[in-house]
């Protein structure tokens, strides 16, 4: 089996380098688009030089434009990136998207996915996020002319439902969230700019809002997450957005110390999905911020335990799990709520290994 690693870049020198060090030796072509428009020229940085260093397919692309705090960016992330697949040769047998921001950490995973039966491939992708450490999964790979993209930002891949799938404990490392803060605050600046665009031209789509929410939340915009989910037409919910807006709406209960509407709706979410990591790391924060001691304790402890058995064996979510790199803080929080409550005397060592099981 042949395989393209294919990406589109735009002023990307910062982590193009190392992304390109990760897949070189294991694919058979890379791809490279780089966009623009003939009014706003191309890359301007040394993106073109990197990218020609290792291939001889490296093109130009014509794309939609916008302008966002006076800079050019990109209009539809899905334009440039089925420009890019068209590029892609009809002889190469399959496709492997990777962002310049990103790094691949498992080659010989990664091999294991080439030689696959299937026709979609799906692997895990770690960042570090104002929750800590996400995971998610996404289709990374897939044969050639197999799936194409829609939407502005966060694209949709999209693909016929009989296509097979088949999921890769392979890694992708995301480094677009390691910036500086003039730097990040004018990506989620750009991305709110693609997202209330295309949220007028689809009011209804949930898959925006979802992004649109996330996006805010990265900025501890707890207040308008909060009007933006109260205001949605829940009906339009899909099995993956909806759970995904619930998450990050607790979330933002929280912050805003609306802690009794919180805790409903986390005891409610564990009811339709149990075990969920994130919501359990949720229902325990409010149970200590309700006084609750006792409780809190004994669902951080379900929580680690739900999160290693997630860890020893990696199965496809429908949303990003946020809490993937809380280990440290729950632990933290069970021991600082032990040692108030053994000091203040709400809690003894009887109660307390009662709780844990110990």
């Amino acid at each position: 089996m042949t395989v393209a690693a294919v990406m589109i870049v735009r002023n990307s020198g910062q982590f193009l380098e190392q992304c390109l060090d990760s897949v070189k030796d294991i694919v058979d072509d890379i791809v490279i688009v780089d966009t623009g428009s003939q009014e706003y020229g191309f890359s301007t940085d040394d993106t073109q030089e990197i990218a020609r260093r290792y291939t001889d397919h490296f093109y130009e692309g014509e794309v939609e434009m916008i302008v966002v705090n006076g800079q050019p960016h990109i209009a539809s992330y899905s334009e440039c990136r089925n420009l890019s697949l068209d590029k892609v040769s009809c002889n190469t047998d399959k496709i492997f998207v990777i962002d310049y921001d990103e790094e691949l950490l498992d080659q010989e995973l990664f091999k294991e996915a080439v030689e696959s039966d299937a026709d979609i491939v799906l692997c895990r992708t770690e960042s570090e996020t104002v929750s800590g450490l996400a995971n998610h999964w996404r289709i990374c790979m897939w044969r050639n002319g197999v799936v194409h993209y829609q939407g502005r930002k966060h694209n949709q891949p999209v693909y016929d439902p009989s296509a097979t799938t088949e999921n890769s404990l392979m890694r992708i490392y995301h480094y677009g969230y390691n910036l500086s803060k003039k730097a990040m605050a004018h990506k989620r600046d750009v991305t709110i700019a693609l997202l209330t665009l295309q949220q007028q031209e689809e009011p209804n789509n949930p898959f925006v809002v979802a992004n649109l929410i996330q996006t805010y939340k990265n900025q501890r915009r707890w207040q308008e997450i909060a009007e933006l989910v109260e205001n949605f037409d829940h009906k339009t919910h899909t099995a993956h957005t909806g759970p995904r807006i619930m998450l990050d709406y607790i979330f933002a209960l929280v912050c805003l110390r609306r802690i009794d509407e919180a805790y409903m709706l986390c005891l409610n979410f564990l009811k339709k999905h149990k075990n969920d990591i994130d919501a359990l790391y949720f229902l325990a924060v409010v149970c200590e911020k309700r006084g609750e001691t006792l409780e809190s304790i004994a669902i951080f402890d379900k929580f680690l335990m739900a999160l290693a058995a997630a860890k020893r064996d990696p199965q496809p979510t429908a949303w990003t799990i946020n809490a993937w790199g809380a280990e440290s803080s729950a632990f933290t929080n069970i021991g600082m709520q032990i040692i108030k409550g053994l000091k203040n005397g709400t809690l003894s060592l009887a109660d307390t290994r009662r709780k844990l099981k110990i």
